[in-house]
């Protein structure tokens, strides 16, 4: 059964268009959801107010945009990681609940404008690999280095949900069937990842492909994604984060065109040192150093 499951949720990434995939993996958002949990000090207080009443809607939300995956790595109307999106959601929720779920989905949005603007983008240009296959090898490895359970994130796919899927059905224009067919899809994959043959594999990549440096980059990417969620969930309306795009469209178009010309030219070319490639945006400067500052942060990742 667990091979079946494996089988079914590999055909679905593979058949994804290329580059397409999670930013940060569900690990990643979990981590992070659960951090501002256990710190609502580091936001605004009518938003930990909220998020304190609503945990499992702001982590469920958290996890939601990633239920549309599928939709390629370019702006357009309708796309799941568009601000856009996650402002209609919270101007629809009606309840305490639906807006602690928006804000979950926001604070997802916020984390991925560090993977696929920075994190990801730097770790496909390292590596042999091109396209999709190096896009979700960064992602699994960036959760395989954070302390969450895949238990807890099942559990959160597995409750009933219909105030919180009908506020974004009707956000995304999404159809029942189809959109209760990718929550099923990203269940599945959920479960899988608490499975042996599924750390196992991602254990033997990480020997097989290590590279010097990069525990400490994720480290430092990681940071970055927790001060950049805490800044919008202090300040969301003004927040830099907001200038940033969450799908990332222009540096992974880079990176593929990287890739692609160190195909043609059948050799790799001169790696940069790693980060080097997508640095920090300046806009990112004048974000609060909520990681360095608490000490349980770094406790969300794992030694090896």
């Amino acid at each position: 059964m667990k091979w079946t499951l494996a089988l079914l949720v590999t055909a679905v990434m593979i058949l994804l268009p290329d580059t397409e995939a999670w930013a940060w993996g569900p690990g990643v958002h979990l981590a992070a959801g659960n951090f501002f949990l256990a710190r609502l000090d580091c936001i605004a207080p009518e938003i930990a107010r909220l998020l304190a009443a609503n945990p499992g809607a702001f982590l469920y939300g958290c996890l939601s945009a990633d239920i549309f995956i599928g939709k390629g790595c370019t702006v357009r109307p309708g796309h799941s990681h568009n601000w856009s999106i996650g402002q209609g959601l919270l101007a629809a929720a009606d309840t305490n609940r639906t807006k602690a779920y928006a804000y979950g989905y926001l604070a997802h949005l916020a984390a991925d404008t560090v993977a696929h603007n920075i994190y990801v983008p730097n770790m496909m240009g390292l590596m042999p690999g091109g396209g999709k296959i190096s896009h979700v090898y960064a992602e699994m490895q960036a959760d395989r280095m954070v302390l969450w359970d895949h238990r807890q994130a099942v559990s959160l796919f597995s409750r009933p949900e219909r105030e919180t899927d009908q506020t974004l059905r009707t956000t995304m224009a999404a159809s029942r069937l189809p959109f209760l067919v990718k929550k099923r899809v990203m269940k599945s994959h959920l479960a899988l990842c608490g499975t042996h043959e599924y750390t196992g594999s991602l254990d033997l990549a990480h020997r097989l492909f290590r590279r010097k440096g990069a525990r400490s980059y994720f480290g430092e990417m990681f940071g970055l994604t927790l001060d950049a969620v805490g800044d919008f969930l202090t300040q969301p309306e003004t927040s830099p984060v907001l200038s940033q795009d969450p799908i990332g469209s222009q540096a992974l178009w880079r990176v593929k065109q990287l890739q692609r010309k160190r195909r043609r030219l059948s050799r790799r070319l001169p790696q940069a040192q790693i980060g080097n490639l997508f640095p920090v945006m300046p806009e990112f400067s004048s974000l609060p150093d909520i990681y360095s500052s608490c000490p349980i942060a770094a406790r969300t990742l794992r030694c090896s």
